[in-house]
């Protein structure tokens, strides 16, 4: 498919430089800052599969004019006011919208100011005057254009949940035109169809738990995280204690800012080729540590060009992702120079909701990194308490205290691509997840050395695809797990189904499950057809969970 996508491409380019005068007038037009003409828009989109630009460009410049695009695609659509992607989805056959409600809104709509909010509502009831032939009475319209527009502290900010379509016509239809609407919000109120992201590619799980946890699940989207970690917990949450020196200024830490620094040259020293981030708490600490390493860090300018170094404050950083990320907290209560009670939200408080700001910036800032966290942090972990980032704190470091390690730190371990599978499905389990620190996994376990060698019985090298241990109360318990391919583990795999598996199983596979089950071990045995739901509500890792569930309760 992606090369056949590449051959259109590749003949509409073509065909696109047979159109020199054409691409002599676009230019000029663009230029200029002008509207493209209609022909002139023609020639560019039957030649172009795809352009990628911000909202602003494609009202400025295309034609208004229906059904222009056929495909819209508006992405962290959360983020987008719905009066700058309005015409842009007048302009479209079909719009697909993207977006995250437990991440930042339409911040820049929200601070627009409230006479121009105002105005901007009125026209819309002028013009939906005008096209439905009726008349508002001139009170009830200031008032409704008020209400649309009051102005929301930044910090109060909430994303309204939108559970129904209203009714075309309706003040609650006209009503998700205001300003302050983001566009999924308001594509969320107008659907045809809409469906969850539920699978996580950019993080270890161990990164994304907290957001997982807190924001998604209750939110009735559990994460599966598709990612297998391969480093040793202690590399992917790390907890750097800093002993302030003294007051900095407000909002700043320096002590904070040379302890990164130090970091940096010695991951860089000992070979790190990965990206970094560095994500503050207080704008104050972002400029002043920016100000610090372009002057104290000798290969800034590599680290920034090569490396992608760069430094947010906590509310700036939507839709960026590093391998590595420092956080930087600032506060230190001995010395008095920052309150994150301003930044994050207190526990009770108003703000103490996952739709408000404050406490979306959680969810963000910790699910920017990929392989690496490190919190950089001038107070023990406990005196974070007084708001929410001191439960965020508590549970990382207990994922750090308490983990197994369980990593796989070369995946072509896997003797299959569906064992791989099978091993991220294991490790999203509620089952694994309530017991980590209690269970161990190791993937292609050489299960017959480990007999002759503890044993000193002679047994054949067997290996298996997982053998997963149970330590509880001073007792372990083991399962073996295998992955069972049609083609590699029955005799005649075409009249293979999942009522005659277990008969066409090879002679050799069940012995070997009789000898290894003989030592104690006991047997789970997964083939494509085991983990099929058998209800519509259950997922693949449900089906797994109840199995692993009941194997070690029995």
């Amino acid at each position: 498919m992606q090369k056949h996508l590449e051959n259109i491409n590749d003949k509409r380019l073509k065909n696109f430089n047979k159109h020199a005068g054409d691409i002599e007038r676009i230019l000029v037009t663009l230029k200029s800052g002008k509207r493209l003409k209609p022909d002139e828009l023609n020639v560019l989109l039957k030649n172009i599969s795809c352009i990628i630009s911000e909202p602003d460009l494609i009202s400025q410049y295309f034609p208004m004019e229906e059904d222009v695009i056929d495909i819209l695609v508006i992405d962290e659509a959360s983020q987008v006011s719905i009066a700058e992607s309005i015409s842009l989805i007048l302009r479209a056959k079909q719009v697909v919208v993207f977006g995250d409600e437990l991440q930042y809104g339409a911040v820049g709509a929200v601070n627009v100011n409230k006479a121009y909010a105002e105005q901007y509502f009125r026209e819309i009831l002028d013009s939906y005057e005008s096209d439905y032939k009726i008349s508002f009475d001139l009170q009830e319209k200031e008032k409704l254009s008020k209400d649309v527009s009051e102005e929301v502290d930044i910090e109060e900010q909430e994303i309204e949940p939108v559970f129904y379509k209203p009714e075309e016509g309706t003040i609650d239809w006209l009503k998700t035109f205001s300003i302050r609407t983001s566009t999924l919000n308001f594509a969320k109120a107008i659907k045809n169809y809409s469906t969850s992201l539920d699978t996580h590619f950019r993080s270890f799980p161990e990164i994304i738990d907290y957001s997982n946890e807190i924001f998604y699940k209750p939110s009735q989207i559990p994460l599966i995280v598709n990612r297998i970690r391969t480093k040793p917990i202690n590399e992917v949450l790390r907890f750097m204690k800093v002993d302030t020196q003294g007051n900095s200024g407000n909002n700043v830490n320096l002590d904070e800012i040379e302890s990164i620094k130090h970091d940096i040259q010695n991951i860089i020293s000992n070979g790190f080729k990965g990206t970094i981030g560095i994500i503050t708490s207080f704008r104050e600490q972002k400029n002043r540590m920016e100000e610090v390493l372009r002057k104290e860090l000798p290969n800034f300018h590599y680290l920034e060009k090569d490396l992608k170094l760069t430094i947010w404050f906590v509310g700036d950083v939507q839709g960026e992702e590093r391998d590595i990320v420092y956080y930087s907290f600032v506060e230190d209560k001995k010395i008095g120079n920052g309150s994150l009670r301003n930044i994050y939200p207190i526990i009770g408080g108003s703000a103490d909701n996952i739709r408000k700001l404050k406490m979306q910036r959680l969810n963000v800032g910790f699910s920017r990194a990929k392989d690496t966290m490190v919190f950089v942090h001038s107070m023990p972990i406990e005196d974070y308490s007084d708001t929410r980032l001191g439960d965020a704190l508590k549970r990382y470091k207990q994922l750090l205290d308490t983990a197994n390690d369980n990593f796989i730190a070369d995946e072509s371990v896997f003797g299959s691509p569906a064992e791989k599978d099978l091993y991220t499905l294991i490790i999203n389990t509620e089952f694994y997840r309530q017991n980590r620190g209690k269970i161990k996994i190791i993937a292609q376990f050489p299960i017959g050395r480990y007999i002759e060698e503890t044993l000193h019985k002679y047994i054949p090298k067997y290996r298996v695809d997982f053998l997963m241990t149970l330590s509880d109360k001073g007792k372990e318990k083991s399962l073996i797990l295998e992955y069972d391919g049609l083609e590699y583990h029955t005799k005649n795999p075409e009249i293979v189904t999942a009522h005659n598996f277990s008969q066409e199983y090879l002679d050799y596979d069940i012995e070997r499950q009789l000898e290894l089950e003989s030592y104690g071990y006991n047997f789970m045995r997964i083939n494509k057809f085991t983990l099929i739901p058998k209800d519509k509500i259950q997922t693949k890792i449900d089906v797994l969970n109840s199995l692993l569930a009941k194997k070690f309760k029995d």
